[in-house]
């Protein structure tokens, strides 16, 4: 790994630290931009770097956030599964995505995402005893919230992938 790729994934996991702490709320949808340093990361490297974006990113997340727990582990998963899929695939195509490719690899992503998300808060409530408050439509909703997401990501992430390539960032 060179200089630049390793400097590009240092940003990336300070991005989705900040990022983790910014979000939108609209009514019952919650939107963040977090996973977009591990969606970037995962198409311009592939899935290693995707990996360790999300994962250890998330972990500092959980860090300042909350401490460590006995479920901080649980909550890295679907960060590092996400850049596992994207990159992947992105390995697969090498790294050459067209934008309908783009959306489907990052929709699936996102969906398996909050599906992995709403397994670890119900087994975190579980774990530590808190009130999960999870029904279907709460259920739905996070569903909802990742397909929009999902589109924006699409949106952003190719023009994004495309500057940091151009800057000599994104090197492999």
């Amino acid at each position: 790994m060179n200089a630049r790729r390793l400097t590009t994934n240092a940003v990336g996991i300070a991005l989705f630290v900040l990022l983790s702490y910014v979000s939108i709320d609209l009514a019952f949808l919650k939107l963040t931009f977090a996973s977009f340093p591990i969606i970037v990361s995962s198409l311009l490297f592939g899935c290693v770097d995707g990996m360790a974006v999300g994962a250890i990113g998330e972990f500092i997340h959980q860090l300042l956030t909350y401490g460590l727990t006995p479920t901080t582990v649980l909550w890295v998963i679907p960060a590092f599964a996400r850049g596992l899929i994207i990159g992947l695939y992105a390995q697969k195509r090498h790294f050459d995505l067209t934008i309908k490719q783009t959306a489907v690899i990052v929709l699936i992503s996102s969906l398996v995402v909050t599906a992995l998300n709403t397994v670890v808060l119900y087994l975190d409530a579980a774990i530590v005893g808190y009130p999960v408050g999870l029904n279907f439509l709460r259920i739905v909703l996070r569903f909802v919230s990742s397909i929009v997401m999902a589109a924006i990501y699409t949106a952003v992430s190719p023009q994004a992938v495309r500057l940091i390539r151009r800057s000599g960032a994104g090197k492999r």
